[in-house]
């Protein structure tokens, strides 16, 4: 539960404009569901932190975890999400 509610944490503070909190908590979410062995909730974190990366000008971390997203769920689920609207 703490990978999820750190998740959640993220979240809020990235809307409140806390960035380097925000960064933390995805970071935090990303290791302890990877721990856990929680994949879906690991490729979540890893895609919200990559949408956060990505809007904050860093693009080579936003990649990064745009990857490990991919990895957790694999690339064929993730090609809803890939393909063009």
């Amino acid at each position: 539960m703490p990978d999820k509610e750190a998740l959640i944490y993220a979240e809020i503070v990235r809307l409140d404009g806390m960035n380097s909190i925000a960064l933390e908590q995805y970071e935090k979410a990303v290791r302890l569901s990877r721990e856990g062995g929680f994949n879906p909730l690991n490729a979540l974190a890893h895609e919200l932190a990559g949408r956060f990366a990505l809007a904050c000008g860093y693009p080579t971390a936003s990649d990064a975890h745009f990857r490990g997203a991919i990895r957790r769920l694999g690339p064929r689920r993730c090609t809803g999400k890939s393909a063009p609207a």
